[in-house]
């Protein structure tokens, strides 16, 4: 584990069951707060701006909910492919051609995370410190039968994640070829699933959160 005890409360803004199995893998205690909300009332040029942004207005929304200092903990993510930025499909139809694309083409998972450190002064609490950083990491699928897809988007979580992509779920875990980033596997797969651990233990330990 990498803290045996915390200076200050870990609230993780995001109700995605993935990050949750990544924080509860760090061994990191913490709270949830949902930021609720309009991801789609956030636009960017860019897959990297969009995901920047996100994760910044996801903090913003977690910090109006606070009544106690706390670090805050918020990402985003979507993927680029073929020029364009894919988050949740909209219908089967979209999740079916994306994943069959992906054989041709790898996906470009990218994600953010925002560690943010909220304190309290005179005035009630405020911001003192927030760091961002940003993710990528390829995906290459070999080419998936049409009953395998067709059983990933009934039975899995792809609709509910950017791109369709669960690298995860049993259904497409055997397609996967390999995981292309910045990190080793396992960190490669953490951002996968929603928060990039290389970038958010790093940022925890500038804001000297743990204490071994």
């Amino acid at each position: 584990m990498p803290f045996s005890k915390l200076t200050r409360p870990i609230v993780l803004g995001s109700s995605s069951p993935g990050r949750h199995r990544v924080m509860v893998g760090l061994g990191v205690p913490f709270t949830v707060v949902p930021p609720g909300i309009d991801e789609k009332a956030v636009r960017a040029g860019s897959a990297e701006e969009l995901v920047r942004a996100l994760g910044l207005a996801k903090a913003e929304a977690v910090i109006r909910e606070l009544d106690a200092p706390a670090v805050v903990i918020t990402s985003d993510q979507v993927v680029e492919w073929r020029g364009q930025i894919l988050e949740k499909p909209a219908d089967a139809d979209e999740a079916r051609r994306w994943l069959i694309g992906y054989a041709d083409e790898p996906p470009l998972v990218v994600t953010s995370v925002v560690v943010t450190d909220v304190v309290r002064g005179r005035d009630g609490l405020s911001v003192v410190n927030q760091l961002i950083g940003v993710d990528s990491v390829f995906v290459r699928f070999r080419s998936m039968t049409p009953r395998v897809i067709e059983s990933a988007i009934k039975d899995g979580p792809v609709m509910l994640n950017s791109g369709a992509i669960a690298v995860e779920h049993w259904s497409l875990a055997p397609y996967v070829e390999q995981l292309e980033g910045a990190g080793s596997d396992n960190e490669n797969l953490d951002s996968l699933l929603g928060l990039p651990t290389r970038l958010l233990l790093w940022f925890l330990t500038k804001f000297r959160v743990g204490v071994d």
